[in-house]
């Protein structure tokens, strides 16, 4: 409320609520002085002052008024309600202006549903959104799982449904490896035994890519910077919205897991996302945007070791979601033996994730990248590593990780996923 000093300076008095989730919202209280056009935050609990800035003149005037403050090391964007009429402060809103804007587009897929708890969970990343594409399983049943991803994680997102087929090419899946859910490893009688419907994250808008396109330009706009667009999948999703939206290029960086320099996994150059829809990739790769490559050679080097599932253990301890993933991951486990015969499974999908905030964990090269589309090598992504081909770079090859870092961020994320799981 608005009260006067023996100077008249008008005060108003609000309380603040300061929220990231997986932690417990604290309430501040901000006093705006008049006289000298400041705020100041003030712990309610220590009552002390956090911090005091000036803010625009027209704050008491404005019906709503918007700032950049700086707190705890992070710059927040504070909107206030007013009442002009009554003078008084109806509501506050905070948005973090340091996070990561991110639109994360995939197929979940094991390692995709542990990409999405990355991304919601990940203290220095804000999700503003989910699209999902055809490839570890169909469309309608990869979003579904993307939204069990969500509840899973104890989040909120809207999933948006992308493309049910590649560019030019019949969809193919990969059942041997995630299942026929998609999610291998819970069964339809544990999904009937949860409280949960997927079906009110799922939007369903008539024009989905102007929906997706539309979201990514005004958090690129609202931010002032691009929102890194991570593709997990298939890139059907990101070639479609940059044929039909160019205006979207400059409002966007894409960061993929996929392809490789060395060998394949589903043919002898040729990584499974890429060799989905190497059409599409072919777009992406050439379309001047931002992009980088995560490859096989860099996550085939991030395995779920059995130190890896004991430090997993002892960041969630014995919960309900705990036993959920070791029996999804030791699902993946097998079919990765099975197949592949790797001791311990890769967790591709986080990793491009990971580089999207945290790319001084990784090595990278700057390349010229081009796809092929055509015959048995159709797929292959060719990264010009020693510049043969005399070509300008158009893209960002991450060449190593540190893995122990990776597992540090993954886990915490996990860690923060385990206090908000509605099973736990």
């Amino acid at each position: 409320m608005f009260s006067t000093s023996d100077n008249q300076e008008k005060r108003a008095e609000f309380s603040v609520s300061v929220q990231e989730e997986g932690r417990k919202a604290s309430s501040q209280t901000m006093v705006f002085f008049s006289a000298t056009n400041e705020i100041e935050l003030i712990s309610s609990t220590r009552q002390t002052t956090l911090r005091r800035t000036r803010v625009p003149e027209n704050f008491i005037e404005s019906a709503k008024i918007g700032y950049s403050f700086p707190l705890f090391g992070r710059e927040i964007c504070i909107t206030a309600a007013l009442n002009a009429e009554a003078r008084t402060v109806c509501s506050v809103e905070g948005e973090d202006l340091s996070t990561v804007p991110m639109w994360l587009d995939c197929d979940p897929g094991h390692d995709d549903m542990l990409a999405i708890m990355l991304a919601v969970h990940h203290p220095g990343i804000s999700l503003i959104g989910i699209s999902t594409v055809q490839g570890n399983q169909t469309l309608a049943k990869v979003t579904d799982n993307a939204a069990r991803s969500l509840f899973l994680a104890g989040a909120k997102r809207d999933v948006i449904p992308g493309s049910t087929d590649p560019i030019l090419r019949a969809p193919q899946q990969c059942a041997e490896i995630h299942g026929e859910s998609g999610l291998g490893g819970l069964t339809s009688a544990f999904w009937d035994t949860v409280d949960f419907d997927p079906e009110p994250m799922i939007i369903r808008p008539e024009s989905p890519f102007a929906e997706i396109a539309q979201r990514i330009i005004s958090a690129s706009k609202a931010r002032s910077c691009r929102v890194k667009l991570v593709a997990t999948g298939a890139q059907t999703n990101i070639a479609i919205l940059l044929k039909a939206f160019p205006e979207l290029k400059k409002h966007i960086e894409v960061v993929f897991m996929g392809g490789t320099y060395n060998m394949g996994n589903t043919g002898s150059f040729s990584e499974f996302n890429i060799q989905c829809d190497p059409e599409a990739a072919a777009i992406v790769a050439a379309s001047g945007v931002p992009v980088t490559m995560v490859p096989l050679d860099v996550t085939h080097t991030v395995t779920i070791t059995e130190a890896v599932k004991t430090q997993m253990a002892e960041g969630m301890g014995a919960t309900k979601l705990h036993d959920v993933l070791v029996k999804l991951l030791g699902f993946f486990e097998e079919t990765y033996r099975e197949v592949f015969h790797f001791d311990h499974p890769p967790v591709h999908d986080p990793c491009a994730v990971l580089f999207a905030v945290a790319p001084e964990l990784f090595e990278t090269k700057a390349v010229h990248l081009a796809v092929e589309t055509q015959g048995m090598c159709a797929g292959a992504t060719c990264c010009d590593m020693y510049g043969f081909q005399k070509q300008e770079p158009n893209a960002t090859v991450c060449t190593k990780l540190d893995v122990p870092a990776f597992w540090d961020a993954m886990i915490a994320a996990l860690a923060r996923a385990n206090k908000l799981c509605p099973l736990n």
